[in-house]
Protein backbone atom coordinates (compact mmCIF):
# COMPACT_ATOMS: atom_id res chain seq x y z
CA UNK A 1 0.00 0.00 0.00
CA UNK A 2 1.18 3.54 -0.53
CA UNK A 3 1.96 5.99 2.28
CA UNK A 4 -1.47 7.65 2.18
CA UNK A 5 -3.26 4.30 2.51
CA UNK A 6 -0.89 3.21 5.28
CA UNK A 7 -1.40 6.47 7.15
CA UNK A 8 -5.18 6.30 6.80
CA UNK A 9 -5.32 2.69 8.00
CA UNK A 10 -3.02 3.44 10.93
CA UNK A 11 -5.07 6.44 12.03
CA UNK A 12 -8.37 4.57 11.62
CA UNK A 13 -7.09 1.56 13.54
CA UNK A 14 -5.84 3.75 16.37
CA UNK A 15 -9.12 5.69 16.47
CA UNK A 16 -11.00 2.39 16.81
CA UNK A 17 -8.72 1.05 19.56
CA UNK A 18 -7.67 4.15 21.50
CA UNK A 19 -10.47 4.01 24.07
CA UNK A 20 -9.52 0.39 24.90
CA UNK A 21 -5.81 1.07 25.27
CA UNK A 22 -4.74 1.70 28.88
CA UNK A 23 -4.93 5.40 29.69
CA UNK A 24 -1.24 5.58 30.58
CA UNK A 25 -0.34 4.95 26.91
CA UNK A 26 -2.95 7.04 25.09
CA UNK A 27 -1.15 10.37 25.19
CA UNK A 28 2.02 8.76 23.87
CA UNK A 29 0.18 7.17 20.96
CA UNK A 30 -1.56 10.44 20.16
CA UNK A 31 1.79 12.24 20.16
CA UNK A 32 3.35 9.65 17.87
CA UNK A 33 0.43 9.98 15.45
CA UNK A 34 0.75 13.76 15.38
CA UNK A 35 4.50 13.46 14.79
CA UNK A 36 3.92 11.02 11.93
CA UNK A 37 5.84 8.21 13.63
CA UNK A 38 3.59 5.57 12.10
CA UNK A 39 6.07 2.67 12.24
CA UNK A 40 6.51 3.21 15.98
CA UNK A 41 2.76 3.51 16.44
CA UNK A 42 2.17 0.15 14.77
CA UNK A 43 4.95 -1.76 16.50
CA UNK A 44 4.15 -0.29 19.93
CA UNK A 45 0.47 -0.91 19.37
CA UNK A 46 1.06 -4.64 18.91
CA UNK A 47 3.11 -4.78 22.11
CA UNK A 48 0.42 -2.92 24.04
CA UNK A 49 -2.43 -5.02 22.65
CA UNK A 50 -0.65 -8.25 23.57
CA UNK A 51 0.83 -7.27 26.93
CA UNK A 52 -2.31 -5.58 28.24
CA UNK A 53 -4.73 -8.13 26.77
CA UNK A 54 -6.69 -5.38 24.99
CA UNK A 55 -9.84 -6.73 23.39
CA UNK A 56 -9.77 -6.56 19.58
CA UNK A 57 -12.10 -7.79 16.88
CA UNK A 58 -10.99 -10.10 14.09
CA UNK A 59 -11.27 -7.17 11.68
CA UNK A 60 -9.01 -5.01 13.86
CA UNK A 61 -6.50 -7.87 14.10
CA UNK A 62 -6.55 -8.18 10.31
CA UNK A 63 -5.95 -4.43 9.92
CA UNK A 64 -2.97 -4.63 12.27
CA UNK A 65 -1.67 -7.61 10.26
CA UNK A 66 -1.87 -5.56 7.04
CA UNK A 67 0.08 -2.74 8.68
CA UNK A 68 2.77 -5.07 10.02
CA UNK A 69 3.11 -6.86 6.69
CA UNK A 70 3.45 -3.55 4.86
CA UNK A 71 6.28 -2.62 7.23
CA UNK A 72 7.93 -6.00 6.77
CA UNK A 73 7.52 -6.68 10.49
CA UNK A 74 6.81 -10.14 11.93
CA UNK A 75 3.18 -11.03 12.63
CA UNK A 76 3.83 -13.87 15.12
CA UNK A 77 2.48 -11.92 18.11
CA UNK A 78 -0.93 -11.53 16.49
CA UNK A 79 -1.75 -15.08 17.60
CA UNK A 80 -1.47 -13.80 21.18
CA UNK A 81 -4.09 -11.06 20.74
CA UNK A 82 -7.26 -11.10 22.79
CA UNK A 83 -9.64 -11.46 19.82
CA UNK A 84 -13.31 -11.32 20.76
CA UNK A 85 -16.44 -11.77 18.67
CA UNK A 86 -18.04 -8.58 17.43
CA UNK A 87 -21.20 -7.65 19.26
Amino acid sequence: MDYAEFSELTHRTMADLLDRIPAKYREGFEGLLIAGELRTVVTDLVTTLVDDRVRVTAEERDDVRRLLEDLGEPTDNLARLNVVPEA
